[in-house]
């Protein structure tokens, strides 16, 4: 059974777009809370969570013109207003640019049961299939079960066309898995996947949730992502988006 307290964060969250909950084993996290014995993990499938946010900048135009990370503040802000002064037996850590300790957000996730690994690497979703987006984590010292969680195999074990394999221009995609190298090393020298995944979008998976040209593109490459945001919104921007450094990752 849910506690109260859960309840209510999860009601409130899944209502700005935070629709994928599971619940996983917290005492390896008993280094970031000491006495952990549940980490709550939050993710977002589809679009709800972008439309809360565009919602939020309509409203609030200087969280876009004077936020570095302004998709993750909105996270932020979303998790402060249902939680605010949490108490010592629990400790939320985001998934983001800055975050406040560091987490392997992906294993983590399948073991609270939010989906299943993809032969891209991604999370995949039975429902919202590689749209999905991984959050937020709530570690607690109380003993919660799993009610939430995912059930089956990855859709990629019955996907017999593997569109994400051919779709990759670069060779990324194989079937062992994703390449970061050759991913890298292809921004580095082509612009053809600049602002977009060829891969990710030829996925059958849940393409009524697909993510529509500007989120796409704002989770791709953020420095154009920004500037088409500040345009399609009229908020003028001081900042500049912050994109991969592919160089990095060779």
């Amino acid at each position: 059974m849910i506690p109260n307290w859960l309840q209510e964060i999860l009601i409130h969250l899944e209502s700005m777009g935070l629709n994928i909950v599971g619940i996983t084993d917290g005492q390896p996290h008993r280094a970031l809370l000491p006495e952990c014995q549940s980490a709550v993990v939050f993710g977002n499938g589809g679009t709800t969570l972008w439309d809360r946010f565009i919602d939020d900048l309509r409203v609030n135009p200087e969280h876009l013109s004077h936020s570095q990370h302004p998709f993750d503040d909105f996270v932020h802000r979303c998790i402060q207003t249902v939680d605010p002064t949490p108490p010592p037996s629990r400790r939320w850590i985001r998934c983001a640019a800055e975050p406040e300790a560091f987490v392997d957000f992906r294993p983590l996730a399948q073991s609270a049961g939010l989906g299943f690994s993809s032969t891209m690497g991604l999370l995949i979703h039975p429902e919202y299939g590689l749209w999905t987006g991984l959050r937020a984590v709530l570690l607690t010292t109380e003993k919660l079960i799993n009610v939430k969680a995912v059930e089956g195999q990855s859709p990629c074990q019955n996907c017999i066309e593997k569109p994400c394999i051919t779709a990759c221009p670069a060779g990324a995609v194989q079937p062992t898995g994703w390449k970061v190298q050759i991913c890298a090393q292809f921004h580095q020298d082509s612009t053809r996947c600049h602002g977009q995944c060829h891969s990710r979008l030829s996925c059958p998976i849940g393409s009524s949730h697909r993510h529509g040209p500007l989120q796409h593109l704002y989770h791709n490459a953020r420095e154009a992502g920004r500037t088409a945001l500040s345009k399609e919104l009229g908020i003028p921007d001081h900042m500049d988006g912050i994109d991969p450094k592919w160089s990095d990752w060779t």
